[in-house]
């Protein structure tokens, strides 16, 4: 046998440092993919919630809209169902469709019932699209129905399809029979998001 010295098991210094700076440039390269994952993961769910805001949004003002200037024919208002202030990012509209006391009877003469008198108002400080009703219950103050909103837009029509001069005021306002409805949303690093539509009051007609 010749002489000499006989390596030990195990690995070497340099073969340590190797095995440590490998694992930790995958480790480093798994945060940084996990890192990117959750960024994207976040980004989608901001994504969504802002489109279900604007969607949700923009669906219950063309509900509400519809019934704008509801009213028995054969009464007589002190204070008339109608478009009330139409603004382009403010609109407040007023119906006559219940009682407080009969919620299924029908028209009873006034708009002070529950959601018979509701404005819509936005503030592009907050980015907020806030609802505001009033009646004899109280006045509710203008209550976030919306975050994430950018811009809120609404554009009057009359009968001939003409575009009304925003704000319309005085006896204008009686002129509107359509209202262009646009919303749009974003937030910090989400795409924004805008939808559009006409609601045509058929109360307004008469």
């Amino acid at each position: 046998m010749s002489p000499g010295v006989a390596r030990s098991d195990g690995f070497t210094l340099i073969e340590l440092l190797v095995v440590v700076v490998m694992a930790g440039v995958l480790g480093a390269t798994i945060l940084q993919l996990f890192r990117v994952q959750s960024g994207v993961f976040r980004s989608e769910n901001r994504t969504v919630e802002v489109d279900q805001n604007v969607r949700s949004a923009i669906d219950l003002m063309l509900r509400e809209l519809r019934n704008a200037g509801m009213k028995d024919p054969l009464r007589t208002y002190a204070d008339p169902p109608g478009i009330a202030v139409a603004d382009s990012n403010n609109l407040r509209f007023k119906m006559d469709f219940h009682s407080t006391d009969d919620p299924e009877g029908g028209p009873d003469g006034d708009v002070q019932d529950g959601n018979e008198d509701i404005q819509y108002s936005h503030t592009i400080s907050d980015s907020t699209l806030r609802r505001r009703t009033r009646g004899t219950a109280g006045d509710s103050g203008a209550q976030p129905m919306a975050e994430f909103v950018t811009r809120v837009r609404f554009t009057y029509f009359d009968a001939a399809g003409d575009t009304l001069a925003s704000p319309v005021t005085g006896a204008a306002l009686a002129n509107i029979r359509r209202i262009s409805v646009s919303v749009s949303g974003a937030a910090s690093g989400v795409q924004a998001t805008t939808l559009e539509s006409n609601v045509s009051p058929r109360n307004l007609a008469y």
